[in-house]
């Protein structure tokens, strides 16, 4: 059997049992090259590059519509005032150890999200930031 189709084949068997490790274990062993990728858009400096990646995301997130936005965001602060729920304790607060905890026991592998972020994302941007 021919090498492409022997890996196109492992591919199918992997999908079609829904073993997602086989499946990137066979599609990397085909695809990926033991080069990594070191420049987006002309630039290699680390820093520049988490910037670049941090502008791109950070804009997915923009509001379509800022007068929308801004009246919604009047009316939440309006029946904030008006909140009488449950106090918040110290152990139900978020700090940056939760987020990183979280962030940690995220599952790799999976699809990407409305803004086109994976866990991996997440989980190696810590790298950078660190």
């Amino acid at each position: 059997m021919q090498p492409s189709v022997s890996y196109s084949n492992d591919l199918h068997d992997a999908l079609l049992c829904k073993n997602g490790a086989a499946f990137w274990k066979c599609w990397i062993s085909r695809f990926e090259t033991a080069s990594k990728c070191v420049e987006v858009e002309q630039c290699c400096d680390l820093n520049n590059i988490a910037t670049k990646f941090a502008c791109h995301f950070s804009k997915a997130y923009q509001a379509n519509n800022e007068q929308q936005a801004e009246a919604l965001r009047k009316e939440y602060v309006k029946k904030r005032v008006d909140f009488c729920g449950m106090p918040v304790a110290d152990k139900q607060r978020i700090d940056a150890e939760l987020v990183s905890n979280v962030i940690l026991r995220l599952h790799r592998g999976k699809a990407a999200g409305v803004a086109g972020l994976t866990a991996e994302h997440l989980i190696y941007s810590r790298c950078s930031a660190e």
